[in-house]
Order: structure tokens, then sequence, then C-alpha cells
């Protein structure tokens, strides 16, 4: 799965460019809408670099190098408990209460967490490219912390 870079609908007809880096996944669910197009759910398996692409047919076809698996799977404490606090407010902001309390259970790994509040949260696809080239589980969390402030509700100031 690749995103297509800003601009691409003026060109669409033409292959407008990509990011350089995507995803790898399958597809788990594949439903024809009625007016022709498909609603498709992917899910991503690992990381990827796009070397070379061929549009000589309807779709892209493409060399691709997978990245290096991050094999880390938790965070350190005060990363943890930051997420989970921007993750909170945000989600109590936005009175998405079922999220809320998926993220309260604690029965989720570091991994999963990120992966899911990444995917999961309404992010523009620019900012969940920007979490997808993450190196890194750590440097993710820490980027959607980030993200995660940057759109949360401003006090009113009086």
């Amino acid at each position: 799965m690749a995103l297509l870079k800003d601009g691409w609908e003026d060109h669409y007809e033409e292959s407008p460019q990509i990011f350089a880096q995507g995803t790898v996944g399958r597809m788990v669910s594949v439903k024809k809408m009625s007016d022709g197009r498909y609603n498709i759910v992917l899910q991503g398996l690992r990381r990827c670099v796009y070397e070379e692409q061929e549009v000589s047919t309807s779709y892209r076809q493409v060399k691709l190098s997978l990245l290096p698996e991050d094999k880390s799977e938790t965070l350190d404490s005060p990363l943890l408990v930051h997420l989970a606090d921007a993750a909170k407010e945000y989600l109590l902001s936005q009175k998405a209460d079922d999220q809320y309390q998926l993220i309260s259970s604690g029965k989720m790994s570091d991994r999963v967490l990120v992966n899911s509040l990444s995917a999961g949260l309404d992010f523009s696809p620019d900012e969940k490219q920007f979490l997808l080239e993450s190196e890194t589980l750590v440097q993710q969390a820490g980027r959607l912390v980030d993200l995660i402030r940057f759109k949360l509700p401003t006090p009113a100031q009086g």
C-alpha cells in the first residue's frame, strides 16, 4: 500500500508520484459497493521501500525492499504513560468512549497500542505517512504523542 503524494488529483491518469515508503499487507476484507467501487481493509505486515515501478498496466507493479523490523515490543514507562495520557485526553475530547475504554483496559501490548492509535485516530494521510516512516517503536510513539497533543482542543483564554 502506497500513499500518493500531494497534487495527485490533477495527475491521476498520469500515474502520480508515491511516497518512497509504504506497507506490504494482506487484504482481510473486500466488499463491493453499489457504485462499483470496493471497500478494502488491509492488514499491514511489513514496512517497505519502493525501488522501481512499472506503470504500463492499469495498476502499478513495483520492486521493493522490506525494511528491517524493529523488534522492540515495549516503551519505557515515562513514554508509555505520556502516550496513554495524551490518547485518553484526546479520545475523551472526541467523545470516543469505546476507544477510550479499550485504551484504558491495559490489555494491549505497547506495539499494538501504538499501531492501533496510529491507524485509528483522525490523522491526515500525510500525518499517518509520517508515523509509518518512523524507524523504531519509540520514535513512532513520540511522533504520535506530538500529533495527538497538536490535535487536542486548547482551553478558551479569558
